[in-house]
């Protein structure tokens, strides 16, 4: 998967000491993944309204049109632009 730095598995969720694959007993099998950044400095991001913009379009709120008019107040990095127009044209608005 592109933009994906790192994957690690487990189990979560359950009362067995040692859970294996074979003998999950009541865990939930379970994955992490870490992504690169897409924004410039992750404060700069956390801290700022374009967050919650870029969830809204995400979130289908909003249309292709009006991203491409205020992508550039976001501060995002080129090929993150780039992926958030892409997802939100996929969506279809």
């Amino acid at each position: 998967m592109k933009g994906v730095i790192r994957t690690r598995v487990g189990y979560a969720g359950g009362t067995k000491k040692n859970p294996t694959y074979h003998d999950l007993d009541d865990h939930t099998e379970t994955i992490q993944k870490e992504f690169e950044l897409m924004y410039p400095g992750v404060y700069d991001y956390i801290n700022s309204t374009a967050a919650a913009r870029v969830n809204g379009y995400l979130g289908g709120h909003g249309t292709y049109k009006d991203l491409q008019a205020e992508i550039n107040d976001f501060g995002l990095s080129q090929p993150a632009s780039r992926k958030l127009l892409d997802m939100v044209r996929a969506l279809g608005r």
